[in-house]
């Protein structure tokens, strides 16, 4: 619950800005993370579950969540990733197909 909650202030206009919800999102970001080793076992705390603790200073910084994330990127991997055929050469297959697209005007 403390890292949902946190991640909805953090990625919220108009809380993702408020320096009393920030300051309340990152004790609970603390929280977690402190908790989140005995709940669920030290191999859970990784590099990334630490990030989580500079996760609000981001949001200081350049705001929401959503203006900074890299999950459009990610979300487009998964297109780009349909776009290869097999293993050989996956740049020229993605030129390629995204020719192909424009050339024939597909939009997906």
């Amino acid at each position: 619950l403390n890292l949902y909650i946190a991640m909805r202030i953090l990625n919220s206009e108009d809380y993702g800005t408020s320096t009393d919800m920030l300051v309340y999102a990152k004790a609970l970001l603390d929280a977690f993370v402190k908790d989140s080793g005995r709940i669920y076992g030290p191999d859970f705390i990784s590099f990334n579950v630490h990030n989580l603790l500079h996760l609000v200073d981001d949001a200081e910084r350049f705001g929401p969540v959503h203006n900074f994330s890299a999950f459009d990127f990610e979300n487009y991997m998964q297109i780009l990733k349909q776009l290869v055929r097999k293993q050989d050469k996956p740049i020229q297959q993605i030129v390629k197909r995204v020719s192909e697209r424009i050339s024939c005007k597909i939009d997906r």
